[in-house]
């Protein structure tokens, strides 16, 4: 039906991606997505089209943005920047929990 709708010219344009890698067993998953491309999307990947893994994380899910909106290279970094200070951000309140956890632990006893 895609080929009829789109033609083969487009298929070098196609990502197929392949999800729920973080809730299989990895050979499992590797099994079927070969089964994937050799059956179901056979046409899509010997025309050019790729095949893209999305295991759930935001990462994952950058990756493959990336490959259909390219972004540039002032813009990947500021985001990585703002990743590193969302991450470090992250990790002070975490210990400022830990720190007034022990503390009402203290009180406790």
């Amino acid at each position: 039906m895609f080929r009829s709708l789109c033609g083969t010219d487009s298929y070098q344009n196609i990502i197929v991606l392949t999800t729920f890698w973080d809730c299989v067993d990895s050979a499992k998953g590797v099994e079927r997505e070969g089964q994937l491309k050799t059956k179901a999307f056979e046409d899509i990947v010997a025309g050019g089209g790729r095949s893209m893994r999305h295991d759930g994380t935001a990462e994952s899910a950058r990756k493959v943005l990336e490959q259909i909106i390219p972004l540039p290279p002032d813009i990947r970094e500021e985001m990585k920047e703002a990743q590193r200070k969302g991450d470090q951000a992250l990790k002070e309140l975490r210990e400022e929990r830990d720190h007034s956890e022990k503390e009402l632990a203290g009180w406790k006893e």
